[in-house]
Order: C-alpha cells, then sequence, then structure tokens
C-alpha cells in the first residue's frame, strides 16, 4: 500500500509530512490564485531537503465554485477519489485538526473509502492522526520533536489572501497566529488581529454545527483567549 499526504503548503499539513517522515506527497493544482503561493513553498521545502518529495497534479480551476469563507464543495471529495485514481491502494494521511465540515469528518472520510471501493475498486483508507490536536497543539508536538521554528515560519504560508507579507486577518492567518503565539513564535505580519476579528471569522466559517461537538469549539476558543491574553501580556513589556 502507497503512503501519501495532500499537502497545501500550508503549516499542518507540513507538521503532518515531518511528523510522519516526510512521506510523498500530492498537491492538486486547481488554478486557485493562492496556488502559486503554496507551490513556491513547496519547492522551498524540497529545496530545504534537497529532494523531490512533492508531486503536482493539474485539475480544472475550481475558483468559480468557491464559497464564502473560502469553502470549495466538493473539493476535497474530488481530492481523494482523484487521488485513488492515481494510486489505487494507498494510504492518503490528511491534515485535518481539531475541525468538523461537511468534508472534515469520519463519516465522510468512510464513505469515500466506500465509493473508492464499490465504484472504483479501489483500495482507499483515509488517515487524520492529529485529528484532534489544536493547532497549538501540532506546532507544540513539532518543537518537541526537535525541528526548529524556522521551518514553520520559513517554509510553509496560509494566508487566504495569497498576500507577502501575510494579511493577518483571514481565517488561516488568525489561526495561524494563533498556534504560533502560543508557542512563542513570531511572524511578519501585515496586521494583528484582534478578539472580534477572530470571532467574526470564526462565526463566519462553514463549520457544520453540532451539539456533540460543542467540546470542539470550547477548546478552539481557549486557545483562542490564552493567544490574545499572550499577545496582550508582551505588549506591556
Amino acid at each position: 500500500m502507497d503512503r501519501l499526504i495532500l499537502m497545501t503548503g500550508g503549516m499542518d499539513s507540513y507538521i503532518i509530512w515531518r511528523l510522519e517522515g516526510r512521506p510523498q506527497g500530492l498537491f492538486f493544482d486547481f488554478g486557485h490564485p493562492s496556488n502559486q503561493r503554496e507551490l513556491a513553498s513547496l519547492r522551498k521545502i524540497e529545496g530545504h531537503f534537497g529532494e523531490p518529495y512533492f508531486r503536482i497534479i493539474e485539475k480544472e480551476d475550481l475558483t468559480p465554485y468557491e464559497m464564502s469563507g473560502g469553502y470549495m464543495p466538493y473539493r476535497n471529495l474530488l481530492l481523494f477519489l482523484w487521488s485513488s485514481l492515481e494510486y489505487p491502494d494507498a494510504e492518503i494521511l490528511f491534515g485535518q485538526v481539531l475541525e468538523y465540515l461537511p468534508d472534515k469528518n469520519g463519516h465522510f472520510y468512510r464513505m469515500v473509502e466506500r465509493i473508492a471501493r464499490d465504484l472504483g475498486r479501489r483500495k482507499l483508507r483515509i488517515s487524520v492522526p492529529y485529528g484532534r490536536f489544536t493547532k497549538s497543539q501540532m506546532v507544540a508536538k513539532f518543537l518537541a520533536a526537535g525541528h526548529p521554528a524556522s521551518e514553520l515560519t520559513g517554509l510553509t504560508y496560509s494566508c487566504m489572501n495569497s498576500t507577502h507579507p501575510p494579511c493577518g486577518l483571514c481565517a488561516s492567518c488568525m489561526s495561524r497566529w494563533i498556534a504560533f503565539t502560543n508557542n512563542g513564535i513570531e511572524e511578519e505580519r501585515q496586521a494583528q488581529p484582534t478578539k472580534s476579528d477572530w470571532y467574526g471569522q470564526h462565526g463566519a466559517r462553514n463549520s457544520k454545527f453540532s451539539p456533540r461537538n460543542l467540546w470542539m469549539y470550547a477548546r478552539r476558543g481557549l486557545e483562542a483567549e490564552r493567544a490574545f491574553r499572550a499577545a496582550k501580556a508582551m505588549s506591556k513589556q
């Protein structure tokens, strides 16, 4: 069975790729404006380690179908099914952390595996080894494994607006800022997020609300509050 990881050039997939021993990576180029930034990150990673780890697969532009908050219908479904066409017997590592979206949950993964098995005669296994970790915990685990913070700041990119330096206010930037701040990592950005920015973005996301996920929302909220307290304390020094 091939062991692969879907890469984005962002922090989550990079940390998983690093912690799981740098497996073969796949990047699907949908023509989105942010893809060039993500591809640049992947090239940086390959240059840093001196090996061609990532396969780039070009597909049709899905940008016209993007919804508010950056959600793209069927994107992950297509990613997994295309991966299974390319690799008929594969375990796909996926960069889900503590979140619950229509296409980021255990029920969805098992459904896609059944589709690949029943319609494509493919052996597909979707693994999310850090699905119960927050982003702050992911960064902490990365650092505890002996990897330098400079890899995260220098090799990965997460801004949804594709600015340089990152905008600091989109959902991806704020999640990254929270994880970095809680681990004492500083990074240049155009703006410093506030609580209002974070809670406004959090409420606008396409998260599939369920009472059973209240523990998840509480953990993410506490993590954000911890970061804002840390930032406030630093500003007073």
